[in-house]
């Protein structure tokens, strides 16, 4: 067995825990954030493909008509 007595064992393993609470609490506020740009990202390049898409169909349809 450990050289740790029983109670001292319990307290370190609850402050194991209460750690990689902490660090997965961080970790997934941080990914959160990241999410929210990543969306931005992407919405505001297709809104850009899209404005692309309509210009080119303008000119496409100015030469014709």
């Amino acid at each position: 067995m450990s050289d740790i007595p029983a109670d001292q064992q319990e307290a370190l393993e609850k402050q194991w825990r209460f750690l990689n609470l902490q660090i997965d609490t961080f970790l997934k506020q941080r990914q959160y954030n990241t999410e929210i740009w990543k969306v931005v990202i992407a919405a505001a390049a297709a809104g850009a493909a899209l404005a692309g898409a309509f210009i080119g169909l303008g000119a496409v349809l100015a030469r014709h008509l």
